[in-house]
């Protein structure tokens, strides 16, 4: 679940006609940019951008890359003890090379 201000879709929620004018979710909502049979292991949210780790090791990004943030890549693997971090303005991959 998610909620707040989602600029860029950076909740990793689509927009829709119930949201104000301004793109803000005052409710918790489920994240769409999930399946829903993964379950979320880990969040990392920057300025107007998110990465989703789910418990498959899959990695999904969401929001704005308007400075790279994404790379480009909407989804990709993570290898098992990596770790990805958000900052504002840019992302994070620290590789486990063993």
């Amino acid at each position: 679940m998610s909620w707040g201000w989602n600029n860029d879709g950076a909740l990793g929620l689509k927009s829709s006609d119930e949201d104000d004018i301004a793109g803000v979710f005052c409710v918790p909502t489920l994240v769409t940019c999930l399946p829903l049979d993964i379950d979320c292991t880990h969040i990392s949210a920057g300025a107007r951008h998110s990465v989703f780790i789910g418990s498959n090791n899959s990695v999904w990004l969401c929001g704005s890359n308007t400075h790279g943030q994404l790379g480009n890549l909407s989804s990709f693997s993570l290898e098992k003890g990596s770790s990805i971090y958000c900052s504002s303005w840019f992302t994070f991959l620290i590789f486990n090379g063993n």
